[in-house]
């Protein structure tokens, strides 16, 4: 029996990860600090055996898989479904704005339902469901 290892990476630095805003599904790419970090990350997997580098269609996420796939000779499989949760009316905003914009709606997503839906995106549940359908 062959057994397979899932290498999960979350995307580098965005200028918005440092601001402390919701990105979502909106295409926010790498910081400078983010690129950095793509280029240490394919460093210290550079001697793994990895079959294949999948990402989500985001820039950020297609950033920080490109040295990375590129280093390995593969090339990289795009699948939205990889996308991070969408926020919806959540997305551009920082914590304190969400909460004084939508304070009902902070309050439920504080309390990390994964049944409850943001409104115009997806529950955690969705999410969940969306990631591992692409496995």
């Amino acid at each position: 029996m062959t057994s397979t290892a899932l290498l999960l990476i979350r995307h580098g630095e965005t200028a918005w990860n440092a601001e402390h805003r919701i990105q979502g599904h909106l295409d926010i790419p790498l910081s400078p600090s983010g690129i950095r970090q793509a280029a240490c990350l394919a460093d210290r997997l550079a001697g793994e055996v990895i079959d294949a580098v999948y990402s989500s269609e985001l820039a950020r996420a297609w950033l920080t898989a490109a040295p990375l796939a590129e280093r390995l000779g593969r090339e990289i499989i795009p699948d939205t479904r990889l996308r991070e949760r969408s926020f919806g009316v959540f997305e551009g905003l920082t914590a304190d704005e969400v909460s004084a914009r939508h304070p009902e709606g902070f309050r439920r997503w504080r309390e990390r339902d994964p049944a409850w839906a943001i409104d115009e995106g997806e529950s955690g549940q969705q999410l969940i469901d969306r990631v591992l359908s692409a496995l």
